[in-house]
């Protein structure tokens, strides 16, 4: 479904945000979740699988929201009725406070 979707609906967004997405999709998504049907993806199975990356929590809400926006992708296509990731709970919160720059 990654492919359909990067078919149709990537020329409908910004630029960087389809290239980011794409990122996504290739680096983490496509390689731990493409060779599973859509019905088989439970929620709590990608819970889990975002519990154990060892990646920042707003990197891990991104894959969270590229992985419903593809599920609602198949849904307008009619190749699923439900989006199970609408039940995965993902928080965003950044794990500590941003530097400051300062102008010199």
């Amino acid at each position: 479904m990654a492919q359909h979707w990067q078919e149709k609906e990537s020329g409908r967004r910004a630029y960087s945000t389809t290239e980011t997405i794409k990122g996504y999709l290739k680096n983490w998504i496509v390689p731990a979740w493409g060779s599973r049907l859509l019905g088989e993806v439970k929620a709590v199975d990608v819970e889990d699988w975002l519990g154990n990356l060892d990646l920042a929590p707003g990197s891990k809400k991104k894959l969270r929201d590229i992985m419903h926006l593809l599920y609602e992708h198949g849904i307008r296509y009619e190749f699923t009725d439900r989006n199970p990731i609408s039940k995965v709970r993902q928080g965003g919160q950044r794990l500590g406070t941003p530097a400051r720059l300062d102008v010199r």
